[in-house]
């Protein structure tokens, strides 16, 4: 009775992590700052998704993501040096902890890879580095679906593939708007 009740909550967990993170990126590729909450919501939601997975290093990058996904959304035009500093401080950790992981055998290579893609395009995107952060993203998301895949997770793997293709939009509407008239 009580693994029904786990899978069944891992299945409802899987579907709102990735409807959020989903309309994350959506919302973020149209300039909507509200993705950034939406992603600090579904970043939130993953950690407790990926503890019942035991997927600890993407618990690590949650963790992670909470904080840049909040900064996001709450940073205005000018930014604080102190603050700015902690963001750096907390980018740091993070790709240490991660790096860490993979040394020790904690994550695999994959994993690793995902996770960086998506953390570091995470704080592009929030320092106006959109390009970058995208292709990271669109890296991030693609070996994502490598863990979706040999995990059965596939509304996850699904959402991984969508997030490809919204990352590959972005790119391109940032090539067009970067091309000399």
């Amino acid at each position: 009775m009580q693994m029904n009740a786990n899978l069944a909550l891992i299945l409802v967990l899987q579907i709102l992590v990735s409807g959020f993170y989903f309309s994350n990126k959506v919302l973020i590729y149209k300039g909507r700052k509200v993705g950034w909450l939406m992603g600090a919501l579904a970043a939130t939601l993953a950690v407790l998704y990926f503890s019942l997975l035991h997927r600890y290093v993407y618990i690590i990058l949650n963790v992670g993501l909470i904080i840049l996904m909040g900064y996001g959304f709450l940073k205005k035009n000018k930014t604080s040096p102190n603050v700015e500093m902690l963001i750096r401080l907390v980018t740091i950790v993070v790709m240490v902890i991660l790096t860490f992981s993979a040394w020790s055998g904690l994550t695999t290579a994959v994993e690793l890879v995902s996770s960086v893609g998506l953390f570091i395009g995470t704080f592009f995107l929030t320092h106006n580095r959109a390009k970058t952060g995208w292709i990271l993203y669109c890296v991030g998301h693609a070996t994502a679906i490598h863990i979706g895949y040999c995990t059965h997770q596939w509304i996850f793997l699904v959402s991984q593939i969508a997030s490809v293709i919204v990352s590959i939009l972005a790119i391109k509407k940032i090539s067009k708007q970067t091309l000399p008239a």
